[in-house]
């Protein structure tokens, strides 16, 4: 492809699976490539580095403008920007777009969260990575592992009103880092019936102490494991846990194993709960009973497994199985 020395290189999801040092020797390639590149991507760390991005969701353009504005703006999934920015990447549909339509089309401003936008709330649980310079992001991961560890065996080890100090803690970290009070919130709007019965339960059996201590660790551990994944970007964390589990090799256990699993779970949780957000949308244009929503359970799960089919097909093209 390289050899016919063409105009404009379009690559769909370069750096999917690759680890940290692949993904440099990529991205370094890519960097001294005359081409202009047009690229799709789920992941930040590199929509952050173009020169100008569109969201599209569902075929439908939904903004378009400045990479790290959008990022910053939408928080769409997932990633953080290059050391070294890719100043080719001017991955843009606007390109394409003015090249069919005239360059007079009118750009399509992005939304705020939570006004009208089409992105699934229960993502918001799992924290995407936000390119910003706050202190937070500046820690180094081992500072940032070693708080978050910590926070865990204090909590385990001491009471209700320690994890009341490291609920605000924790919240007041995330602010720090860049995360919306409204997402915060919306972490609570969307466990709000598992907090309804929580508290039910303590209240009924009279045992206040230990619900509230219960339910400060729960949020606690939403609010501090969002602070670490918006902060950090996704690789670097993989990279820190396979490190910290490398004297595992000596019982037989390999850690970029145990790494690519954890990659793949937190990838998988927004692409499962986003096809769940389509099953719904599908069923309100259909005008489905919400008492019948059940039903969508059935293609979810199937839908499932279609995901994590093609996910086992990508990893054995890429001889992951290899991996020792």
């Amino acid at each position: 492809m390289l050899a016919a020395r063409p105009q404009i290189l379009l690559l769909d999801e370069p750096t999917t699976l690759l680890d940290l040092r692949n993904r440099a020797r990529l991205l370094k390639h890519l960097e001294s490539l005359d081409q202009m590149l047009v690229l799709s991507t789920h992941d930040l760390d590199l929509a952050a580095s173009c020169d100008e991005a569109v969201i599209i969701h569902d075929g439908r353009l939904l903004a378009q403008g400045d990479a790290v504005q959008l990022v910053q703006q939408r928080g769409v999934p997932r990633g953080s920007r290059m050391k070294a920015p890719i100043s080719k990447m001017q991955a843009t549909a606007r390109t394409l777009q003015e090249a069919r339509m005239g360059a007079n089309t009118p750009r399509v401003n992005p939304r705020p969260a939570g006004q009208g936008s089409d992105f699934i709330p229960g993502t918001l649980l799992v924290g995407f990575y936000q390119p910003l310079n706050t202190p937070v992001h500046r820690a180094p991961l081992w500072f940032k592992g070693t708080l978050f560890f910590g926070l865990f065996l204090l909590l385990a080890v001491t009471s209700w009103q320690v994890a009341l100090v490291a609920l605000v803690a924790s919240t007041f970290c995330a602010l720090w880092a860049g995360v919306p009070a409204s997402q915060l919130w919306l972490v609570v709007r969307t466990l709000s019936l598992l907090l309804l019965i929580m508290v039910g339960y303590y209240v009924f059996t009279g045992q206040y102490a230990s619900g509230a201590d219960a339910i400060a660790t729960m949020l606690t551990a939403f609010y501090a494991s969002r602070a670490l994944l918006v902060s950090t970007p996704l690789p670097v964390l993989i990279d820190g846990f396979v490190r910290l589990c490398s004297p595992l090799r000596f019982v037989g256990l390999s850690p970029e194993r145990l790494g690519l699993l954890i990659a793949l779970m937190v990838r998988s949780i927004p692409a499962l709960m986003d096809r769940w957000g389509a099953l719904r949308r599908a069923a309100v244009a259909r005008n489905l009973p919400k008492h019948m929503y059940w039903r969508l359970l059935i293609p979810w799960v199937v839908q499932a497994v279609d995901y994590a089919t093609a996910t086992a097909r990508a990893l054995r093209a890429r001889h992951v199985d290899e991996l020792k």
